[in-house]
């Protein structure tokens, strides 16, 4: 406390310079005194938080943003004063003490130097990236902040010697080959805009052919304009990082960049991509659509998206790319479909994509990603030419029939295939499909939820209740243990929040008794009961001793423990349920680990009561 009263008195000029000004009122300063003192208070508790220091910083920031306003409003000017940088200072004070406390934290250290930058403290930012770089030598967004530090200090020297020391450090960073990349992009596009305005290059960026008698600086200059320090960027960062990342932040960086050598860094770009990764599907894609540039429009856009697309559909023609390529041309095709609103552009890609299963000789070989878009886009608002819902019913039903194994069990495929089946409305046909579907699709319990659930969210003319009534005895005698317990949390969510607490005790019961739910079970009820607003104390003790006469003690007391503490404010009995569950416990690990995570439960609740008293 005796620290927080010196800074306040460290600040009485500042303070009674804004009273004297006008800029705050005996009010305002004394609200400010306040708030000050309670942030330092903070700032000094036994076990130091970083959000303590963000908040303060926050304070002082908004306080900066308001004196300023009424600097503006009262029309004060004349030579600078301490009240025009105090509160700015404050706030590097306040940065400083936080970064010297976590000094390992790279989050505030990125925060103090763009806050320097902002305020234009241009010396402060160079020392504190300095300070930042020592502390975190493979943080490659540190080198990238102190780079561009020096370029906009006018020193492309320095910062390219920072991203290079970064590189070394750090070779595998696809953010600062990147960034290489765009400073060295950067440079030679200054420089050739710099020598057409001297005359020394002609404007339309032609570089004439070797000439005769040509001197050392004549040829370095040609060599620069023809993109010799990037193409060997490029090469260094191939050879040092091969991987689909790095090609696509360089492509990306390279398509959007304003150069007039922009067709020739992407054909060496693609030359190393064909070299290092001739197999790799993505590789492919990224190859079929790097002239897809940005600034493409009109008839030479299409060209571009039709030659894009054919190398697209061959590529997929290839059994051991057919799968991989499917799934990156489907995604890529829909991404088309919303950029364009030339109808006949549109026509185009849903045929050619719709026609890639003819020409697939092998039917296994396709992706599900592929099938299902295919049926969604033929009933898809875009689609400027729908094909009849008949024709896609039979084309869907196709699509999960055994020739295309083993896509055909795919959540996706069947996904579609019902979103066909519910717009063409026959109910009779929408409940065979999805039990067809539940019984033959396969995937992750995750996936097999979305398909399971389906018919809960569409309108199948069956009660909600009778609709999780068979589903829950069908996922009951499916395999995964972990989707039937997904439709036992679903149905308690859709279901449970309509009864009274008595009646979800007695319907608790029932399903454990009915539906044999597995031991994770009981931890996901005990979540829903308690996150309903009618969540009541019975129930939930009763969800607790079902849970702990299983494998689960420990997190079971625990979690009960702390609902009594925060929930029902009983610190009483959450004490008597810790040292029931420690009793019950013979290993000694575990009873020493219950021991800890209480502790930390007691310590994060005697904070927030510490923050409340604060505000």
């Amino acid at each position: 406390m005796e620290r927080a009263q010196y800074l306040q008195e460290r600040s009485i000029p500042e303070l009674k310079e804004f009273l004297e000004k006008g800029i705050f009122s005996k009010e305002e300063i004394k609200h400010i005194v306040k708030r000050r003192n309670a942030f330092e208070s903070a700032l000094v508790r036994r076990i130091a938080r970083k959000s303590d220091y963000l908040r303060y910083v926050a304070y002082e920031m908004n306080l900066e943003a308001l004196r300023r306003k009424r600097v503006e409003r009262l029309h004060l000017s004349g030579p600078s004063s301490l009240s025009d940088y105090a509160l700015i200072r404050k706030q590097f004070f306040i940065f400083e003490r936080a970064v010297r406390k976590f000094k390992s934290d790279l989050g505030l250290w990125v925060q103090y130097i763009q806050l320097a930058k902002r305020e234009g403290a241009r010396g402060l930012a160079g020392r504190l990236c300095a300070r930042a770089l020592q502390l975190h030598p493979t943080a490659p967004s540190l080198y990238i902040l102190a780079s561009s530090h020096e370029l906009e200090q006018l020193s492309p020297s320095a910062g390219r010697a920072l991203l290079q020391r970064g590189i070394r450090l750090n070779p595998e960073s696809v953010e600062l080959w990147t960034e290489y990349v765009k400073m060295e992009l950067s440079y030679i596009e200054t420089l050739r805009r710099r020598w057409e305005i001297l005359g020394i290059v002609p404007k339309d960026g032609d570089v004439p052919p070797n000439a005769e008698g040509e001197n050392e600086s004549e040829a370095s200059r040609r060599e620069i304009m023809r993109g010799a320090i990037v193409q060997t960027v490029l090469e260094n960062a191939v050879k040092a990082l091969p991987t689909i990342p790095l090609f696509k932040s360089l492509q990306d960086l390279l398509i959007s960049f304003p150069t007039p050598l922009r067709g020739s860094f992407l054909d060496a770009l693609h030359e190393h991509l064909a070299r290092v990764l001739p197999a790799d599907p993505e590789a492919r894609f990224l190859r079929a659509t790097r002239r897809l540039t940005a600034d493409l429009e009109g008839a030479k856009l299409v060209e571009r998206v039709k030659e894009a697309n054919e190398e697209l559909v061959e590529a997929i023609q290839n059994e051991a790319l057919a799968k991989q390529v499917g799934d990156i041309y489907a995604i890529w095709v829909e991404e088309w479909l919303a950029k364009v609103e030339e109808s006949n552009l549109r026509r185009y890609l849903i045929l050619s994509l719709q026609s890639v299963p003819a020409k697939v000789a092998k039917k296994s070989y396709l992706s599900p990603g592929l099938l299902s878009t295919c049926l969604l886009l033929s009933v898809s608002p875009l689609n400027p030419s729908p094909p009849s819902l008949d024709k896609v019913v039979r084309m869907a039903r196709k699509f999960t029939s055994a020739i295309y194994h083993p896509a055909s069990g795919s959540t996706a495929v069947w996904l579609a295939r019902l979103e066909v089946e519910r717009q063409a409305g026959n109910i009779d046909e929408i409940r065979s499909s999805w039990a067809e579907a539940r019984r033959s699709a396969t995937g992750t319990p995750e996936d097999l939820k979305k398909l399971w659930l389906w018919g809960v969210e569409t309108t199948l003319e069956i009660p909600v209740e009778k609709i999780y009534g068979d589903l829950l005895q069908s996922s009951m005698r499916h395999a995964s243990t972990a989707l039937h317990d997904m439709v036992l949390i679903e149905y308690l969510k859709a279901l449970h929040p309509k009864m009274e607490a008595s009646a979800r005790k007695e319907d608790l019961k029932r399903l454990f008794t009915t539906y044999r739910p597995s031991a994770t079970f009981h931890q996901l009820a005990f979540s829903c009961e308690a996150a309903l607003d009618g969540s009541v104390r019975e129930v939930l003790e009763f969800l607790y001793e079902r849970w702990r006469s299983g494998s689960d003690i420990e997190g079971a007391g625990l979690t009960w423990a702390t609902w009594l503490l925060r929930d029902a404010g009983d610190g009483e009995a959450a004490g008597t349920v810790i040292r029931r569950t420690l009793g019950a416990m013979k290993d000694g690990d575990a009873r020493d680990r219950l021991e800890r995570r209480w502790t930390e439960v007691l310590s994060a609740d005697s904070e927030v009561e510490a923050d409340v008293m604060m505000a």
